[in-house]
């Protein structure tokens, strides 16, 4: 015989064994998510462009920035490079070190969309304390990117760190218009166009002039056969003429 206990403990077992496994799956089902919730945050840090969420500039360094070329200074060549130069000045207690320096071209109606991000250039190069470094850094716009109308924010920045901490300092930030400069190619062009265009001119006034000397010769032979025969009209004084001798027998007969 079956005991009593026996019936009733059976369920119970059952229970506690499908409770367990339910258990073990959430928490598998957690760190699963978990893991991948990790897995996502690591990789939006990894593609994370270097321009957004800049880190703050260090309080005792200053940058400035100047173009090499005078003529950059109010506005830019397109497909051209342009130089750029950055003074870094460190006047904290540290020495700093210079990592890189990259820009972008950035809308003139929104600063946050970008027109273009401009290669970086690696520094790799420590300031020490009340140093100064100017750096070098070029950066091209093609043609075909922008307008001649509208200003554009140019954004450059230096990257750079004290061993403990990562700081930015945006050494350019301003405004530029771009022009389309003159290029060998362009004058080459224009030169020929300008010859086939005299080339042309030149053909239309030749063939004009042969033109008005055939006509001119054809006036001058019509007019001199009118007179010729103006003349054998107007010989015996009347616009008629006169019978010769054996008409006039003729008629008397």
């Amino acid at each position: 015989e079956t005991s009593p206990h026996c019936a009733v403990f059976a369920p119970t077992v059952h229970r506690l064994a499908f409770g367990s496994r339910f258990t073990m799956a959430a928490r598998t089902l957690s760190v699963l998510l978990l893991a991948c919730l990790a897995a996502a945050v690591a990789a939006q840090r990894v593609q994370q462009h270097p321009l957004t969420n800049l880190a703050e500039s260090h309080a005792d360094v200053r940058t400035a920035a100047r173009f090499v070329s005078d003529d950059h200074s109010e506005r830019l060549p397109l497909g051209e490079p342009v130089t750029i130069l950055c003074s870094f000045h460190n006047g904290g207690a540290t020495p700093m070190n210079v990592s890189m320096i990259m820009g972008s071209l950035n809308s003139p109606f929104q600063f946050d969309v970008y027109m273009k991000n401009f290669t970086p250039r690696l520094i790799n190069t420590t300031v020490g304390v009340d140093q100064e470094f100017t750096f070098q850094y070029s950066l091209l716009v093609d043609a075909s990117l922008l307008d001649t109308v509208n200003d554009f924010q140019l954004a450059l920045t230096v990257f750079y760190d004290d061993n403990t901490k990562a700081y930015t300092s945006t050494f350019f930030n301003d405004t530029r218009k771009f022009f389309y400069p003159d290029t060998p190619t362009d004058i080459r062009s224009l030169v020929g166009y300008a010859v086939a265009v005299m080339a042309a001119l030149l053909a239309y006034f030749l063939l004009r002039g042969n033109n008005g000397a055939s006509h001119s010769s054809k006036k001058t032979t019509s007019s001199g056969a009118a007179s010729a025969g103006d003349a054998s009209w107007t010989a015996g004084g009347d616009h008629m003429p006169k019978p010769s001798s054996k008409a006039r027998r003729r008629r008397a007969n």
